[in-house]
Order: structure tokens, then C-alpha cells, then sequence
């Protein structure tokens, strides 16, 4: 299903960005704090540890990924990645698009 959204992450949990599975997807750190990325291969969540957060992709205020690559390029160690979610220690705020 394709989605255009701005998604608020909860403090200190791991929150779904996209809306279904995906093959590609525009990802933005709107907030104001660091967040971490993951992709997993189904709907079941990162785990909250310390060792797997710091897994994630790091994107401070702004940054982020565009549509133009596919999840299998940006999680090339995630066999099947489908979904992604996002961390943060505060509330934070990201918009996510895709197809």
C-alpha cells in the first residue's frame, strides 16, 4: 500500500515507519535528535537493547535516505528486509514515503 506520512516515535522504542512491506522508501529525521534506522524482514520489531540499537543506521535532524535505493542496498546484511522502523531517545518525528 502505498503511504506519505509522518510518523511520531515514542521515546525509547522501536516504531514502524512504513505502512506495508516495501522494496524502496524516502526516509527524513524531522525531529530535533539523532535517530536510529532498521530494517527487519516482517512485522516483528528490533529488539530494544543497547547492542541491537546501535545497529541502526544513525540520521541526526535532516538526514535521512531517498526512494532511489532499495532496502536490500541500505540493509545489504538483512536477508528479505521489508519493513522499517525507527528509534529514538525522545519523541521524535520522521516522515516515510513509498510505493
Amino acid at each position: 500500500m502505498a503511504s506519505h506520512q509522518s510518523v511520531t516515535l515514542a521515546p525509547n522504542a522501536w516504531t514502524q515507519v512504513t505502512a506495508s512491506d516495501v522494496s524502496a522508501a524516502m526516509l527524513q529525521n524531522q525531529s530535533g535528535y539523532a535517530i536510529r534506522v532498521l530494517a527487519t524482514a516482517g512485522v516483528t520489531p528490533p529488539a530494544a537493547t543497547p547492542a541491537v540499537i546501535a545497529t541502526g543506521i544513525e540520521f541526526f535532524p535532516g538526514g535521512g535516505f531517498d526512494a532511489s535505493r532499495l532496502l536490500s542496498e541500505i540493509f545489504p546484511g538483512i536477508t528479505g528486509a521489508n519493513r522499517i522502523w525507527a528509534y529514538c531517545s525522545m519523541h521524535g518525528q520522521v516522515v516515510c514515503s513509498h510505493a
